[in-house]
């Protein structure tokens, strides 16, 4: 849709991870809300699914606003830039997490994540055969917020044109 802010209306905004291509990124400039929408994912995935359904794990190396997230259940970790040692150890449970069900699946004679989750609730009465922690049909999805360093600029930005000669969009003959 597009973005009317004189104009709010109810428009819901889907988002589904649950295909092949089930991965999303959130781009912007600096408090342009990219935090924000990573958090509002974040809820709604907790308020449509449950624990068992659904794991997030948050590596947050920019602001850390996605600590608030921390509290839901279906929160695995939250981890900073201020505590590296925990982006480690919360990165390897998440390589855990999946090396686990890629196990599972292999076992079971399960090709995908799609064709897993009609079994699931089959699966929630099988308990230990699931997996250590029950997590083998289980949704993961990570979290992941930066803020490109200062003085830095990424190879995909531009950077800003120098003051001591003006932008050629700007520049006009007079005559």
């Amino acid at each position: 849709g597009r973005d009317l802010p004189f104009e709010p209306r109810p428009d819901r905004l889907t988002l589904d991870f649950s295909g092949a291509s089930g991965h999303g990124v959130v781009v912007g400039g600096p408090q342009s809300g990219k935090r924000t929408v990573l958090r509002d994912i974040v809820s709604s995935l907790a308020l449509t699914h449950t624990p068992d359904e659904v794991q997030i794990y948050c590596v947050d190396l920019g602001g850390g606003s996605l600590a608030a997230t921390d509290g839901l259940p279906h929160v695995g970790g939250v981890a900073s830039r201020s505590n590296p040692d925990y982006v480690r150890r919360l990165l390897a449970e998440v390589n855990a997490v999946l090396s686990e069900r890629e196990e599972f699946f292999r076992t079971h004679g399960i090709e995908s994540m799609a064709a897993s989750r009609p079994l699931r609730s089959e699966r929630r009465g099988a308990g230990a055969e699931a997996g250590r922690s029950g997590n083998a049909g289980v949704d993961v999805y990570v979290c992941h917020a930066s803020t490109a360093p200062r003085g830095d600029p990424s190879p995909r930005r531009r950077p800003a044109p120098s003051p001591a000669r003006p932008s050629p969009a700007r520049t006009r003959s007079v005559g």
